[in-house]
């Protein structure tokens, strides 16, 4: 494995950073028809060289999503001044990690969720000292995996399913921490995935997606998005049948 240190890796998420693009015309356009929502990709570099994205549980209670794995992170609120606010101020919420902790990146290709929502990804630095302070009206769990982890075949399935005409790929990710046992798969699995082709610059050792370039991820959010403004004219017109 590919040993990093902290500037090679940020010169690595730096040079695939899509805030600008982000602010284009028509880029911005879409997202602002769109629920507005951020989460936060914690990565800490290990004294021993190792690289981990840090993750949660969301708690057991909650109306959506309860008991899956998940980022830091949700909706915007209108006091935040933009998507890195958004993240960070959730984190804080969530786990009680402090913005002045936190070394913020870049910015990863958004994604549409099943529910609608634009979801902006932020990459940055923790320390490794990091002690999470849980919030279990939002948090069941905190764990930290190798990023590497999300390019390995190790522990990992996919499954492809209908979705509005065409096929969806869902890729899943079994951990065992400390005995306790944890499945990362969803739009939280795919993050880690793109974050992993990112820092480590090489392909998954497991299929894709038809299309997928993990040395042109930008282009795949341009796809991304286009399929989704297709969509959601598809389900317009209907509507109004």
């Amino acid at each position: 494995m590919e040993s990093l240190n902290k500037s090679t890796i940020k010169t690595r998420l730096q040079e695939r950073d899509l805030s600008k693009r982000l602010r284009e015309p028509d880029i911005l356009l879409y997202a602002s028809q769109k629920k507005r929502a951020s989460v936060l990709l914690p990565l800490i570099l290990c004294q021993n060289g190792v690289v981990e994205i840090l993750l949660t549980v969301r708690a057991a209670h909650l109306r959506n999503d309860a008991g899956d794995v998940a980022f830091p992170g949700g909706k915007q609120d209108d006091e935040d001044k933009d998507e890195t606010m958004t993240a960070l101020r959730e984190a804080w919420e969530e786990i009680g990690l402090h913005s002045v902790d936190v070394e913020v990146v870049s910015q990863l290709p958004p994604m549409i969720s099943r529910t609608g929502y634009f979801i902006t990804p932020i990459t940055g630095f923790i320390p490794e000292t990091f002690e999470p302070n849980i919030n279990p009206n939002e948090v069941d769990d905190v764990f930290r995996v190798p990023l590497i982890d999300f390019l390995l075949h190790d522990h990992h399935k996919s499954q492809k399913t209908p979705n509005k005409g065409r096929f969806a790929w869902l890729h899943f990710f079994e951990h065992t921490i400390n005995g306790k046992k944890f499945m990362t798969y969803g739009l939280t699995a795919y993050l880690c995935i793109l974050a992993a082709c990112v820092v480590y610059q090489r392909a998954p050792d497991f299929e894709m997606e038809p299309g997928f370039d993990h040395d042109n991820l930008a282009q795949g959010f341009i796809d991304h998005m286009e399929r989704n403004k297709k969509e959601d004219m598809l389900s317009s017109s209907g509507s109004k049948l």
